[in-house]
């Protein structure tokens, strides 16, 4: 209860809304990240930075390299073949937030037996291991980077600090300042299997979803002064929380970390085509004969 107590910031419960979409075709998966992290331990500096393989050399090997190594490392064949990160920081009232966006395309994750496509998505779990930095920001070591000497500062400063980590109270700092070392923002090892998220197919618009949401918060620490009477007079937060959904334009299943689904033949992509031109040939043909029937019957009865 102490935890959800120290939580009560607004600002803070509203502002770990971040995501990971995946769209699969037949060729190509579709990765869009949406990462970041809220604290008020820090102050981080105000930029906005957008990478893509026009930038330097030097941006892409720092940035784009250490994930395509990551993919091509967990999906034998898989690659990147686009990226654009766009990164974004802001100072709300004391709330430091970055944002980090990546969207990328992958390809050589997909096996097309002519009749059915399975996907090899086992790289969305993948765990980022080597640092990423733009303009002297440590994109993906963020808590070794930035929480960690604010968390070593605040416990130096007050010897009373009270340590909240993940949903734990320890009393000392050992265990938050080595879970905030390890904190990796390209570290998606909290994503199951494909076939352990949430699943919903349409039969009809041949569609398939999937949902993960974490029941907690991948990186959650609070810090903060308590008084005699159990009240917090100060306290600094740093939260991240994602979840994740994936689609499919096609009737599709999972298998672990594997998704499968058939391809359109010739003949159904044309059977809606000749359904339609069956229905507008028999209202044709009804039209058409009440026309001729009519003039018999004005005949028949003079």
């Amino acid at each position: 209860m102490g935890l959800v107590l120290v939580l009560s910031g607004s600002l803070f419960v509203s502002a770990h809304a971040t995501s990971v979409t995946v769209s699969v075709t037949n060729d190509l998966v579709t990765v869009r990240m949406n990462l970041g992290i809220h604290e008020n331990l820090t102050k981080i500096p105000i930029f906005n930075a957008i990478v893509n393989p026009s930038n330097s050399t030097n941006i892409v090997l720092q940035l784009i390299t250490p994930i395509n190594n990551t993919i091509q490392s967990t999906v034998s064949g898989a690659k990147l073949s686009n990226i654009a990160i766009t990164v974004a920081t802001q100072n709300n009232t004391g709330v430091y937030s970055l944002s980090e966006n990546y969207s990328m395309t992958i390809s050589g994750a997909n096996h097309d037996t002519g009749s059915s496509i399975t996907s090899n998505l086992s790289f969305l779990s993948m765990n980022v291991t080597e640092p990423m930095q733009t303009n002297g920001l440590e994109l993906n070591f963020v808590g070794q980077a930035w929480i960690l000497p604010a968390l070593q500062a605040q416990a130096a400063r007050y010897p009373n600090l009270k340590f909240f980590i993940d949903g734990s109270n320890p009393s000392t700092i050992t265990i938050p300042a080595q879970t905030t070392k390890e904190f990796a923002l390209l570290d998606l090892n909290w994503v199951p299997p494909v076939s352990l998220w949430n699943s919903n197919q349409s039969i009809l618009a041949k569609s398939t979803s999937w949902q993960y949401s974490p029941q907690s918060l991948q990186y959650n620490l609070t810090l903060g002064i308590q008084s005699p009477e159990g009240v917090f007079t100060n306290r600094w937060n740093a939260i991240y929380r994602s979840d994740i959904n994936m689609t499919v334009a096609a009737n599709a299943y999972a298998n672990g970390n594997s998704i499968s689904f058939d391809t359109s033949t010739p003949a159904e992509a044309i059977m809606p085509l000749v359904v339609v031109a069956c229905l507008a040939l028999a209202v044709f043909a009804v039209v058409l004969d009440r026309r001729i029937a009519k003039p018999f019957r004005i005949k028949k009865k003079r």
